[in-house]
């Protein structure tokens, strides 16, 4: 489960009545904000921060 990425689920299987809230709704918030952030770079109303070189 770790090599894969999913200790989330097996936890969330194990716990759900304790986890289900940060993991699926924070989670899917989470996720909201980056398809948002990524759907900016792609329609060029943002530029990536680059640092001082």
């Amino acid at each position: 489960m770790e090599d894969r990425g999913l200790v989330w689920l097996y936890r969330l299987m194990r716990e759900p009545e304790r986890l289900w809230r940060r993991y699926l709704l924070r989670g899917f918030y989470g996720l909201g904000l980056g398809l948002l952030d990524a759907l900016s770079f792609r329609l060029r109303l943002k530029t990536p921060d680059r640092p001082n070189t």
